[in-house]
């Protein structure tokens, strides 16, 4: 697939496409990353699905403008490339912060996202993350050793079992963004609040946790009627990567539960 770029009001949106077949499959990268960290998923459903993946602003290919990095805001120039490629009903998946956005598109503009799928996200966040985790991590990225606090973030996610390839690999392209981007992605993510998003979903969401979920499942079940809830096995944070076979097989049992689902919620 060639890099193609969507011109919005801050930069250009880098993205790629392949495929044909519907629904057509929109894929959105986590924090700090970029669309090869959904590589496995575009080149398995590219077979019989048009696919779309994106790099946010701030994020691989894409320009990195000073500005402010907020998920409603990539939710809103997802759309606005949906548009321009003339998509409506897609499955729009996303890993992580990704998986956010997606959360956020679903609920924004159901006209043109008939569900989502968020894969280890935290879309329903602690007051302690809220108060002391994320605040801690915007001081220490605003400080001299900013690029050592991102590889330690990275790092954190991370489990002895999913090897020191992944860990290496998350570590150097999740350092890689400009300062300012991580600290204005971070600002998003403490100003970010999934519960109102979920109050107004109206279209059914798959979420998919890791070995160690980041958001928990009964608290998902009980956030939307439109919420189901599956879990990974044997896979950290970046299960995408670590253990596509399992995603890739519980996406395409999602699509093909996707009427059931539409009509039980």
């Amino acid at each position: 697939m060639s890099t193609e770029y969507f011109e919005l009001d801050g930069g250009r949106m880098a993205y790629e496409q392949a495929g044909a077949g519907d629904p057509a499959l929109v894929f959105l990268h986590g924090f700090a990353c970029d669309r090869s960290f959904l590589a496995p998923q575009t080149a398995h459903f590219s077979a019989g699905h048009r696919v779309v993946s994106v790099d946010f602003l701030g994020h691989g290919q894409s320009d990195t403008p000073e500005t402010e990095y907020r998920l409603p805001r990539f939710a809103a120039e997802v759309a606005r490339l949906l548009e321009h490629l003339g998509l409506k009903n897609v499955v729009v998946v996303g890993h992580s912060m990704g998986g956010s956005v997606a959360l956020e598109l679903a609920a924004g503009w159901p006209e043109l996202v008939r569900s989502a799928v968020s894969i280890d996200s935290t879309l329903i966040s602690s007051p302690e993350r809220k108060a002391k985790a994320l605040p801690a991590m915007l001081r220490s990225l605003q400080g001299p050793h900013y690029l050592m606090a991102a590889r330690r973030f990275a790092g954190s996610m991370v489990l002895p079992s999913d090897g020191e390839a992944i860990k290496e690999h998350v570590e150097a392209v999740m350092s890689s963004p400009p300062r300012h981007v991580l600290i204005e992605l971070t600002r998003g993510l403490i100003a970010w609040d999934g519960p109102p998003a979920l109050a107004r979903l109206k279209r059914p969401l798959l979420y998919i946790g890791s070995r160690r979920p980041l958001t928990g499942q009964a608290a998902m079940l009980a956030s939307s009627p439109w919420v189901q809830y599956a879990q990974a096995a044997g896979s950290g944070h970046f299960l995408t990567l670590i253990v596509p076979q399992q995603i890739n097989a519980m996406i395409e049992r999602w699509l093909q539960v996707l009427p059931f689902a539409e009509a039980e919620s």
